[in-house]
């Protein structure tokens, strides 16, 4: 049952591969590759990163720079673009050939600060043309209304002296009582595609908004954009074929599993009901000999494996019902093809864990994915016990240092990270020098404090411990697997040194026996590979002559011989034949 499942799973992941690699990540790629050179038209983006997504605006000259430059760069871009980015028109006619404006949202307080007006908001929509790029910041004392702020000295309540309120630029007053500033406009995009000998095309819809902020004293503005793009979907019949078949083959593989395991809980609880009719000792013994119709001896191991792959499935599951919504819709989103690409990914990240079972089937390769089990199951329990200490670290360190060190301790999770970076040795110079920024001595004394306790407790310490789990728990896994195989050539050797000695012993042997223990012996011989609960149970009616005798010093002997069963020499030594005839020898020696 392991291998068919297996061999499920490999399909199933060789099924995703597919898919990823011939569709999903040339879809990915193409969306990705139009996203950056629109932004290299707009924004004079260069690279393939994302730093053209947020940027700080020092000055007001840069800020009406910048607003005029993408204004300029949306009305040149058929032009740059070779036709694949091209201007809707002004209106849904086709008889207008006019071009589509941006539209700069603007909502500002309708008086300065101070003045009973300033609760107020209001709200203007300017439409950007080639002739006015910048719209209100072209006369900005007309939008006021001649709402200016009074220039006369006014009592300053912190150091008692005075200040000059008014702004020397318009714009700048303006800015000052800017709330929300949004500049929004759309393309049409057309991507081509060769398939095969011929080129497929595919049009979209991209739409760009560009927001600006103002908070904070260093920068004027800071301006964050927002890609987004509509695709119309054509349907292919090879991804169809996919997502049809890795659907069907989880829902087969969920199919079989949940069959297997009800069985298992009916023959389980069947042999449960059977041996508490037993006396205590016998029942003990014959629950010891409990078999597994799938995977032989019941071991605890076996429910991590069984809920990974059902969580595999559920997730193959997933990605087909989202892929072939995906691929029946007219127009998709990126955020459905980000949906799609997740779950192909989680998929296809599970389906691969899954190929380790493989290695069930050679106990030597599977001792070091046993350790690697013991040891996450360890390593749980201690990052549960460390985890509010590596907390606590980035708590302190959001607070004291997060106004001062950048990106490094912006935010709790940015401060995890970077804990966990310098616990591992990267960036721990740059970190100290981000933090040591302060000019009290007492917080850069703080510093070399807060670094040190931090290196000697994670990296001296908690490190160490758990190296040392990881390491115990391989050794663990080693020796476990080195006894069960010395066990296994002991029982086999035993077995070799009892053969009897012609044919006529052996038919002796089988004659003196008990009627039980004949049928036993003889349905064992009759029927070599059988693995249900009748073989447990006929090996559990043999017990009690052997606990009749086993108190007995003259019978020491005859019980050690019949506690290993007969064994042929044109029969085949098998693995449970060895376990059943070591746990024989067990309770012969007790």
């Amino acid at each position: 049952m392991v291998l068919l499942h297996s061999l499920v799973n490999v399909t199933i992941l060789a099924l995703l591969l597919l898919f990823a690699f011939q569709y999903q990540t040339i879809r990915n790629k193409e969306a990705a590759d139009a996203r950056y050179t629109l932004a290299s038209y707009l924004f004079a983006s260069n690279d393939h990163t994302h730093s053209y997504l947020h940027r700080r605006i020092e000055t007001i000259d840069e800020f009406v720079g910048t607003l005029e430059g993408i204004v300029r760069a949306y009305y040149a871009v058929p032009t740059r673009s070779r036709g694949l980015f091209m201007h809707y028109t002004n209106s849904s006619s086709r008889d207008s050939d006019a071009i589509a404006p941006p539209t700069l949202f603007l909502q500002y307080h309708l008086g300065y600060h101070g003045a009973p007006s300033y609760a107020q908001l209001g709200t203007k929509t300017y439409a950007l043309t080639l002739e006015s790029p910048t719209g209100p910041f072209v006369n900005t004392t007309a939008l006021l209304n001649n709402s200016t702020e009074s220039c006369t000295p006014q009592a300053d309540p912190v150091a008692g002296g005075a200040f000059i309120p008014c702004r020397v630029s318009a714009i700048g007053d303006l800015l000052d009582r800017v709330v929300l500033l949004r500049l929004v406009f759309s393309l049409f995009a057309r991507s081509r595609r060769w398939a095969g000998d011929r080129a497929a095309t595919t049009p979209s819809t991209w739409d760009v908004a560009v927001n600006y902020g103002f908070e904070g004293h260093k920068a004027a503005v800071t301006m964050t954009v927002r890609l987004s793009s509509v695709s119309r979907r054509q349907l292919e019949q090879g991804p169809l074929l996919l997502c049809w078949a890795v659907g069907l083959l989880a829902l087969v593989d969920i199919c079989v599993r949940l069959r297997v395991q009800v069985k298992e809980m009916m023959v389980v609880n069947a042999r449960h009901h059977h041996y508490d009719t037993l006396p205590g000792e016998e029942e003990g013994r014959g629950k010891a000999q409990m078999q597994s119709p799938t995977l032989g001896t019941v071991q605890v191991g076996e429910n991590g494996w069984r809920w990974i792959g059902y969580l595999s499935n559920t997730a193959v599951l997933s990605f087909a019902t989202v892929a072939l919504l995906a691929q029946h819709k007219r127009c998709t989103s990126d955020s459905l093809e980000e949906a799609v690409t997740l779950l192909l990914a989680f998929a296809a990240m599970l389906s691969s864990f899954r190929v380790v079972v493989l290695l069930k089937l050679f106990p030597a390769w599977y001792v070091l994915i046993d350790g690697l089990a013991t040891s996450l199951q360890q390593l749980a329990v201690f990052v549960v016990g460390v985890l509010p200490v590596l907390i606590g670290y980035a708590v302190c360190g959001t607070a004291v240092f997060g106004g001062m060190s950048g990106i490094y301790f912006q935010s709790i999770p940015s401060a995890v990270v970077t804990l966990l970076c310098s616990m591992f040795g990267d960036n721990l110079l740059s970190t100290f020098l981000r933090m040591d920024q302060s000019p009290n001595w007492l917080q850069m004394l703080f510093v070399r404090v807060f670094i040190l306790t931090f290196l000697a407790l994670f990296v001296c310490n908690i490190l160490s411990i758990a190296h040392s789990i990881i390491q115990d728990s391989y050794s663990q896994a080693l020796k476990s697997y080195a006894s069960t195989v010395t066990a296994a050539a002991e029982a086999a050797a035993v077995a070799q040194q009892q053969l009897p000695s012609s044919s006529n012993d052996w038919i002796g042997a089988y004659g003196e026996m008990s009627g039980d223990e004949g049928v036993a012996v003889h349905d064992r011989r009759n029927r070599p590979d059988e693995r249900t609960s009748d073989s447990a149970v006929s090996t559990a009616a043999t017990l009690p002559s052997h606990s009749r005798h086993e108190h007995s010093p003259g019978y020491s002997n005859n019980a050690r011989r019949q506690a290993v069963p007969p064994f042929s020499p044109r029969e085949v030594l098998r693995a449970a034949d060895v376990k059943r005839m070591l746990s024989r020898l067990e309770r012969a020696s007790l």
